[in-house]
């Protein structure tokens, strides 16, 4: 009797596991499926035609981004060359090997990595841009400490950088609570930017050249009063 109570619950046991493991597999195959749909409906969005499968999105190449990235705007780019660029310009780590990336056709483990990889860049523009709206320049970049932080009556100064070194036409817009002055002045290793404005708050800094925004903007500028000595 013992031997069969004991058989009993190993059979319990054992059926609960597998159907455990099933549940997740499940859960895990309807997560990056969702996941694929997300990334299929983004791109279809912005390339104006229906992408119904990552294959399709990969034999069509990364010129398929161009509305968002400017450098992308090249039938010869490739998907290795697009993801050097999502690392330099945004931070998004490598996720595909050269050789992977080489493959003509997506399988296994190289489409979710894929997936994983359109994913990553995705969060990336968005949170570069702040809304799917703005296009992002994978030229210019902006930087220094002034883009986040100012004080009140005192002229804070960023640069702007381009890989090309094509500065001509940057625009910059600040708005916020008070008035701002802003000064520029090219240099050969950049285009330095100057502003003052005579009132703290929060302000808007835009920085764009053909309506393709420096990576992070809009930025969102706290200007405080000065400090007491």
């Amino acid at each position: 009797m013992d031997v069969v109570v004991s058989l009993f619950y190993k059979i319990i046991r054992v059926t609960y596991e597998i159907l455990t493991s099933i549940i997740i597999l499940l859960s895990k195959k309807k997560s990056l499926c969702n996941e694929k749909l997300e990334v299929l409906k983004w791109i279809s969005e912005t390339c104006g035609s229906e992408i119904s499968s990552l294959q399709q999105l990969w034999d069509a190449g990364p010129s398929t981004l161009g509305k968002y990235i400017e450098q992308l705007n090249n039938q010869d780019v490739t998907w290795w060359a697009m993801q050097d660029l999502a690392r330099s310009t945004f931070a998004v780590p490598q996720v595909m090997s050269r050789q992977e990336m080489g493959r003509r056709f997506l399988r296994g483990h190289a489409e979710k990595k894929f997936l994983r990889l359109l994913l990553r860049l995705k969060e990336a523009l968005e949170r570069s841009s702040g809304s799917n709206s703005l296009r992002v320049s994978g030229d210019l970049v902006a930087k220094g400490v002034a883009l986040s932080a100012a004080y009140v009556g005192m002229r804070s100064v960023f640069f702007i950088y381009s890989y090309r070194n094509q500065l001509e036409g940057v625009q910059i817009e600040m708005t916020g609570p008070g008035i701002v002055k802003v000064e520029t002045k090219l240099r050969k290793d950049g285009l330095m930017v100057g502003y003052t404005v005579d009132k703290n708050g929060m302000y808007v800094l835009k920085i764009s050249k053909n309506n393709w925004f420096v990576p992070g903007s809009p930025f969102q500028v706290n200007v405080q009063a000065v400090p007491p000595e």
